[in-house]
């Protein structure tokens, strides 16, 4: 998705990162809701929560290599600046 295209809005974003086997990495709640209240598939999720914007870039890096085989099997890992917590898939 270019700069100067609409956004497609979190339902078909979720929806495409699954199709296409990739992990969404988001500010807000938005993903983990749609994934675990309302069942949508995913491939995993990286939520980032008070991070400053130089150091988003190096922690997701971080996690996707942590974390590789948890996100492969469906979990949602909230990265904090003090901690990490994992969402299984059930």
């Amino acid at each position: 998705m270019g700069l100067s295209e609409p956004d497609p809005g979190d339902e078909a974003t979720i929806r495409v990162a699954y199709e296409e086997e990739r992990v969404p990495i988001t500010l807000d709640k938005d993903f983990g809701d749609l994934a675990i209240v309302y069942g949508m598939p995913h491939r995993g999720i990286i939520r980032l929560v008070g991070f400053a914007a130089r150091p988003q870039g190096k922690y997701c890096i971080a996690a996707l290599q942590r974390f590789e085989h948890e996100l492969t099997h469906g979990a949602i890992v909230t990265g904090m600046a003090d901690r990490v917590r994992i969402r299984l898939s059930d």
